[in-house]
């Protein structure tokens, strides 16, 4: 399992990657929702959209995230996806 141990970096509308749904660990999400909370690891709690449909391969959206810890959230740069 991969974590970001800098998740309050992290804004609203930056591209993520998450391994919550390990299926799905591929999908490119927007972050929609980051709230402080001190009760989780990394200080926030992040929602992320479903991630939309690839323009590359076609590969279709995945659920909205709950608000889990953002240490589940990897940035990503540069995708062609969102």
């Amino acid at each position: 399992m991969r974590t970001n141990n800098k998740a309050k970096d992290l804004k609203l509308g930056d591209k993520v990657t998450t391994d919550y749904f390990p299926d799905k660990s591929d999908v490119v999400r927007k972050i929609t929702s980051i709230n402080y909370d001190n009760t989780c690891g990394s200080g926030v709690r992040i929602v992320a959209n479903g991630g939309e449909v690839c323009k590359l391969c076609g590969h279709i959206p995945s659920g909205v995230t709950p608000a889990i810890d953002g240490a589940w959230f990897i940035p990503v740069k540069n995708s062609p996806q969102l």
